[in-house]
């Protein structure tokens, strides 16, 4: 376990400054796009909250919370520029060997026009149509090794899929931690996403040169490595009413690091009221949603303003045997 804490701090201090030197320089940017609907109801400030599967895609580590013994999460966004994501998780209780699961998410974009560049009559759509496609599908593990500490991880394989021009693939792996500090309810949690090796395109490309065309090999891009750090905890806890607040500071390897505050309240664990707001970002940062739970049975919704660009809205599902 100290080696894993070892190396959540090392990420702290090392990515700030790779950040700082490439700005936008990773690639599988679908990674970097908000899958759980109660984390972006919250303003992603997420990584301390747990108690559904969906929490795989952001903290691993909260899954060891769950207290049914099989959990299944579905979610699903319609994101800007016509792009669809979602995922599905799913985890069982093993008991004392932890929590067991399998997760994937898409990302698919349809209907980029094809466009040709002639000699005389420079580009000029041809009327044809391609899609960009993005997957992840993985296995996950997360144990609650005492009744304060919790660790989680993923191995996910990736895809990305440029129409019928090329493709590529790689795998990764995700990890965190969640502390109770056992002052009240305080906890704090680390996770570390998309770590591993570069993607790199198959094929070959043409390459349009004044004297001769010569064809290239597509480079490798890194992958959307981000540290997340976050606490929260409960200021009102009763029998009826449970209010949160969560804070969580996010630093990726290829922009700057964004600080989110978020807040939910829980009547009778029936009826769920999030909001959060997201400072240092490009565009927007509110966010609020909300979610009702009764039996075996969650649907949670959540709105995110991203400013001069449309507004996102996630839905999810969840069910618990």
């Amino acid at each position: 376990m100290r080696k894993i804490l070892t190396i959540l701090i090392l990420g702290v201090l090392i990515f700030p400054l790779s950040a700082q030197r490439k700005v936008g320089f990773a690639g599988v940017k679908f990674l970097s796009i908000p899958v759980t609907v109660r984390g972006t109801g919250v303003s992603n400030a997420y990584t301390a909250l747990f108690g559904e599967p969906s929490c795989v895609f952001w903290n691993p580590a909260g899954l060891a919370e769950i207290t049914s013994p099989k959990s299944l999460g579905f979610t699903y966004t319609h994101y800007i520029a016509e792009n669809y994501l979602g995922g599905i998780s799913y985890v069982q209780d093993y008991m004392a060997y932890g929590k067991v699961g399998i997760f994937a998410g898409y990302l698919y974009s349809p209907n980029f026009e094809v466009a040709d560049v002639d000699e005389t009559q420079g580009p000029h759509l041809t009327g044809e149509k391609v899609n960009y496609n993005a997957f992840q599908a993985g296995i996950t593990y997360s144990q609650k090794f005492t009744k304060l500490f919790s660790f989680g991880i993923n191995l996910k394989a990736l895809y990305e899929g440029y129409a019928d021009i090329t493709s590529c693939y790689s795998f990764a792996i995700d990890a965190g931690t969640l502390f109770w500090t056992g002052w009240k309810s305080l906890r704090v949690a680390m996770s570390l996403q998309n770590l591993g090796p570069n993607m790199k395109p198959s094929g070959k490309y043409k390459k349009y040169l004044i004297k001769e065309d010569i064809e290239k090999e597509y480079i490798d891009y890194p992958l959307p490595i981000v540290f997340r750090l976050g606490l929260a905890g409960e200021i009102i806890e009763t029998e009826y009413l449970k209010w949160t607040l969560s804070f969580e500071g996010a630093h990726p390897n290829d922009n700057v690091e964004v600080f989110s505050f978020g807040t939910e309240i829980s009547y009778m664990k029936l009826l769920f009221l999030r909001g959060g707001y997201t400072i240092n970002k490009d565009e927007g940062g509110l966010a609020f949603g909300f979610g009702i739970s009764k039996r075996a049975i969650g649907i949670d919704y959540s709105f995110e303003d991203f400013g001069h660009l449309p507004d996102i809205h996630r839905v999810g599902l969840s069910f618990n045997f």
